[in-house]
């Protein structure tokens, strides 16, 4: 009975993966030619969700703005840490924004959650300051 328990258990996590969140450094890439991306996948307890599909793809139609992995998308399964990493690499003269959308994909491709980012590849829009809070204690 343990392992019968233990087998819905896995069931219900991977069906459960809650989280999915996408990590891109930098995001302003007027100054650089690449960007790490890091997808981090939880499951409903908060834990790594270990050996999830996940599928990075660049917006960009015309496939001139950049690659993930030398490509437009990417698919990978996340490590132990509930992780996959990548790499937004930029085309040369690559200008203006991309989104990067993650997506966790579940049985025969469907997908159960996805999320996005958006890399500046000529730099942040004018106005568009990043203020972080100040606290006092």
């Amino acid at each position: 009975a343990g392992n019968m328990l233990a087998k819905n258990l896995s069931f219900m996590a991977n069906a459960d993966a809650a989280g999915i969140v996408l990590g891109a450094s930098p995001i302003d890439l007027s100054e650089a030619t690449q960007a790490q991306l890091t997808v981090s996948v939880r499951d409903a307890f908060g834990d790594p969700a270990v050996g999830e599909t996940v599928r990075l793809s660049v917006s960009d139609d015309a496939g001139d703005q950049g690659t993930i992995g030398g490509g437009e998308v990417l698919e990978g399964a996340t490590n132990k840490d509930g992780q996959m990493k990548a790499t937004f690499v930029k085309a040369p003269g690559g200008e203006g924004q991309v989104v990067i959308r993650a997506e966790l994909l579940g049985p025969g491709g469907e997908v159960l959650r996805e999320t996005s980012n958006v890399l500046y590849l000529s730099g942040l829009p004018e106005g568009n300051t990043l203020y972080l809070p100040v606290i006092r204690r």
